[in-house]
């Protein structure tokens, strides 16, 4: 896989994007980023094609690169996440609302119900931060409410 690293052109740059991640999820953003310059793309739709045939023919190398429906991708076989018993509580409040908003104090007392915390809003955002990164959901924070689960998991 080495001499994809190598490679000239939008594959290279590519695969080294990915590579530099370490297995975590790149997003479209990122890799027209790095594919382009930093927002010089527009995001007009030839260059989201552009990536996709880019992507396809480092897989056709044999590139073992993982979509991560539209958070972005990933470099190597997808792992098992596992939760802790609070982010299971987490994401499962959320998943219930289908994308509306869930408040802060409903999360807190989900995802703690036996417990009082001495900063519930900084423990529930360390919580949703980890769901974040690890899961690869998009949560949102909706300010002085709450937050909701936003695309397919939703």
């Amino acid at each position: 896989m080495t001499s994809l690293a190598n490679m000239p052109g939008h594959p290279g740059v590519v695969y080294r994007a990915l590579a530099a991640a370490n297995g975590a999820v790149v997003t479209r953003d990122a890799l027209l980023d790095a594919m382009y310059g930093e927002r010089a793309w527009c995001g007009d739709q030839w260059t989201h094609n552009r990536l996709r045939k880019v992507i396809s023919s480092l897989r056709e190398r044999g590139a073992s690169i993982y979509t991560y429906g539209r958070h972005g991708w990933a470099l190597g076989v997808p792992q098992r996440v596992k939760l802790a018993p609070v982010q299971r509580r987490i994401l499962l409040a959320l998943h219930k609302t289908r994308g509306e908003v869930v408040p802060y104090e409903q999360l807190i007392s989900t995802g703690w119900p036996d417990k009082s915390l001495r900063n519930p809003k900084h423990s529930l955002r360390v919580e949703v931060n980890r769901l974040r990164v690890n899961v690869c959901v998009d949560i949102r924070a909706v300010p002085s409410e709450g937050y909701r689960l936003l695309g397919a998991a939703a």
